[in-house]
């Protein structure tokens, strides 16, 4: 099947307070998501498809396709069905794509559990939710899990990406199948609303909701704006459990591009500047959080970045002068802010403007957007404030065996309720100001953390900023900060505060407290962890009485 190439879309329009992206209808058996990477693979054998950015070594299409062809074959003889759940526990390796490839040959549920953090409770969380069939999983997670799966007794079938004395290894399952089968193979058809992947929430606040996506929904995620045929060198800082790693990886395979695989921390960019050198990177998919760190390392100077031609990030609060360096750092690249979310993929994307630095750009295709008071719910218009919400092919299905989450954040009308406080211009351009849940509440009014942090970002000693309510017995919320120092900076608690009082009004300054962490605590996605800074200030508020 041939690639849609998409050109010269028509802008979003405006009508009875929503925005639409342009409708775009794809060709017959878009979501027909297997055939089209198998078609890929044997269509373009000797592309190099993926190389491991830690030693180097490269694997090409029909290496790929012959792999999964064969991981696919050897779950059908273990009885795997379409419709079945297969887990996959791992970071980013040569063989940790190839169980997703081969789930969506067969139509089967493809379970990507966050494999940081791993920990019995939330194997157990996973296992119980999901019901899967069978689990991938690599080696630094193989104790834990098989731990768990004996002590509960359940009955799961495991392969290991490595060996273990008495498990099924990868290695040794995709020898099973001969030649002639593998030759013969043939997808599994499926329907547009079959159920196709499970991804989770973040879980910054509670345990991570398992978000079921359709076939449909999944493959309307992988068409963009347009691809102008170039080879591309691909560099992703998610791995494959977070939507952005997933839908990047994927990608790379529909419009052949080469993915550099890492598995890189935010906070290691000067790790990340040596692969883009090496590589000659063409394109970079990041979060906000990765940039701000990328724009504090003096040592990223030192390498050449001149290959890259396009940055995308989003999931988080910018530093003011962040842009401006990264423009300076990457010369020849256009630099794109994205909004999206693990339900519904991206719904906004635009590319940086000097007049709107902070603006995440216009409604993407085949997608809507409005804006409604948080009060009233009723439609607001430009430059007011509300919850954004959105309608798109590429929403979730549900939240697995979660009828009333899944009630509570998709209405009658099809319209997803994303938590998000946003607003757009009178040239709808959109621009993100914060999660709702944590506004914080002071003297009857609310207010965005997001504001104070921007204040507090500032500050060139500053490498990270989060600001929690602390709840106190005056009956409203206490801001309070917690910072991480640039290394080798000078920096103080009176510090954080003067910048704040002088920057703004006195109801939004630190009372809470500012408290320098080592490190911030992360999701396994790497944003905060605001459920665990609101712990710590919950425990300074009953240390020092607030």
């Amino acid at each position: 099947m041939a690639e849609t190439i998409i050109e010269n879309i028509p802008e979003p329009v405006y009508k009875n307070g929503i925005w639409k992206g342009a409708k775009i209808d794809w060709s017959e058996g878009y979501f027909q998501f297997g055939e089209r990477l198998l078609s890929q693979f044997k269509n373009y054998p000797d592309f190099v498809g993926q190389i491991d950015g830690a030693t180097g070594e490269a694997e090409t299409y029909k290496n790929m396709g012959e792999r999964s062809i064969r991981c696919a074959i050897w779950l059908q003889k273990q009885g795997i069905i379409q419709g079945d759940v297969v887990g996959l526990c791992t970071k980013n390796y040569f063989d940790s794509c190839i169980p997703l490839v081969a789930s969506f040959y067969l139509g089967t549920v493809i379970n990507l559990w966050r494999y940081m953090n791993v920990n019995e409770e939330m194997v157990i969380y996973y296992i119980e939710t999901t019901k899967p069939k069978m689990l991938f999983i690599d080696e630094d997670n193989a104790k834990t899990v098989l731990d768990t799966i004996s002590k509960k007794k359940y009955f799961l079938p495991v392969v290991i990406f490595g060996k273990r004395k008495s498990q099924l290894s990868f290695k040794d399952i995709l020898e099973t199948p001969n030649s002639d089968e593998v030759d013969k193979f043939e997808c599994t058809k499926v329907q547009a609303e079959d159920p196709a992947v499970l991804l989770y929430t973040s879980g910054s606040t509670d345990f991570p909701k398992s978000v079921l996506h359709s076939y449909r929904s999944i493959a309307n995620m992988m068409n963009y704006y347009s691809d102008d045929g170039k080879p591309s060198i691909v560099l992703s800082f998610s791995s494959l459990c977070c939507v952005s790693g997933m839908r990047t990886f994927l990608r790379s395979i529909i419009f052949k591009a080469t993915m550099i695989l890492s598995n890189y921390k935010r906070s290691e960019v000067e790790n990340a500047c040596k692969l883009i050198e090496k590589y000659k990177v063409t394109r970079i998919s990041m979060t906000v959080y990765a940039v701000n760190f990328m724009c504090i390392t003096k040592e990223v100077w030192e390498y050449d970045l001149s290959s890259v031609e396009q940055i995308a990030f989003g999931g988080g609060v910018i530093k003011s002068n962040s842009i401006e360096i990264i423009s300076r750092l990457f010369p020849k690249a256009e630099i794109f802010i994205r909004y999206g979310g693990t339900e519904f993929g991206t719904l906004i994307t635009g590319k940086i403007k000097s007049n709107k630095m902070n603006s995440s750009g216009k409604v993407m295709f085949n997608c809507e957007v409005k804006i409604v008071d948080l009060s009233t719910r009723k439609i607001v218009g430009p430059n007011e404030k509300g919850e954004l919400l959105c309608r798109t092919p590429k929403l979730m299905t549900c939240y697995l065996n979660n009828p009333t989450a899944t009630d509570e954040v998709i209405d009658s009308e099809g319209w997803y309720h994303t938590g998000d406080l946003g607003y757009y211009d009178n040239e709808g351009d959109f621009f993100i100001v914060d999660r709702i849940t944590v506004l914080l509440k002071i003297r009857g009014c609310h207010y965005s953390p997001a504001v104070i942090e921007s204040v507090i970002q500032e500050h060139p000693g500053v490498a990270e900023v989060a600001v929690v309510a602390q709840a106190s017995s005056r009956n409203y919320d206490l801001p309070m900060a917690f910072v991480t120092k640039v290394p080798g900076v000078e920096l103080l608690t009176s510090d954080i505060h003067a910048i704040v009082v002088k920057k703004l009004p006195s109801v939004m300054r630190l009372q809470g407290g500012v408290c320098f962490l080592e490190k911030m605590p992360c999701t396994s996605t790497g944003k905060i962890c605001i459920k665990s800074l609101r712990q710590m200030a919950r425990d300074f508020a009953e240390k020092t009485n607030y």
